[in-house]
């Protein structure tokens, strides 16, 4: 499954085609319609809430039986603003973000199902500059900030979902439709699943790591907190939020 971005979702799709792979696009209110080969199948996506999710999702299983992969396409918002000071936010690409998260939660069961031993695969695709806003100043200066939760997102999955190959990649805007499909397609096929957080630019492939704190080249004075401290946690009651607070305590 595909959600459209308006732009490469086509090339893409044929390209997935291409491996062998059912690939089922999903329209949506929030961007224009790619150009598809009538050979793939494109579901429309009535409103972007949970029920409109809900019934893209029991169409395109009516059809295909099982979804077996999610790849969140975000639609490349260009900052047409003078100011690079100032922080571009939009507001269709905050609801194209809530839609994948809307997608997470509902895929959930199909994607984590034990009876299947074939991989199953959840991809998020930001498009900062190809590098997560650590390769091009000039480029992080003009690009959409909403789509920064992807990575967020997917890495967490990638702790609560254990079975699944979770993957966040950003792409570079530079790069042109069929490199974007072909190296998406390469990913989705990766042997190694280990990485979490890919970028993929005109510069070639790279992947975020964490390194220890004490061997950053930017060191923060560590937080000095005792037993009569209380920290306020937001975000839910389980999963990776509810490990950090045993952590902590």
């Amino acid at each position: 499954m595909i959600t459209d971005d308006g732009h490469n979702a086509g090339v893409l799709a044929e390209t997935l085609s291409a491996h062998g792979l059912q690939v089922a696009v999903v329209r949506t209110p929030l961007s224009v319609a790619s150009p598809l080969n009538t050979e793939i199948n494109s579901y429309s996506l009535t409103s972007v809430d949970e029920a409109g999710v809900k019934g893209v999702i029991a169409n395109i299983e009516s059809a295909h039986k099982q979804i077996g992969g999610f790849i969140h396409l975000q639609p490349y918002v260009s900052d047409t603003t003078s100011d690079h000071a100032a922080i571009e936010l939009n507001e269709d690409a905050k609801s194209s973000i809530s839609m994948a998260f809307l997608f997470a939660k509902l895929l959930h069961s199909q994607l984590n199902s034990v009876t299947s031993s074939s991989r199953r695969s959840f991809f998020t695709v930001s498009r900062i500059d190809g590098g997560f806003g650590y390769l091009d100043a000039e480029q992080l200066a003009k690009a959409e900030l909403n789509q920064a939760a992807l990575s967020g997102l997917t890495k967490t999955l990638s702790h609560e979902w254990p079975t699944v190959f979770c993957r966040a990649l950003d792409v570079a805007p530079t790069l042109d439709a069929r490199q974007f499909a072909d190296s998406i397609t390469a990913e989705l096929f990766d042997v190694n699943t280990h990485a979490v957080e890919i970028g993929l630019s005109g510069s070639g492939r790279s992947a975020l790591t964490a390194i220890d704190a004490v061997n950053s080249e930017k060191k923060q004075a560590a937080a000095l907190l005792t037993n009569t401290d209380k920290v306020l946690v937001t975000g839910g009651a389980k999963g990776v939020t509810f490990r950090m607070c045993l952590v902590i305590g």
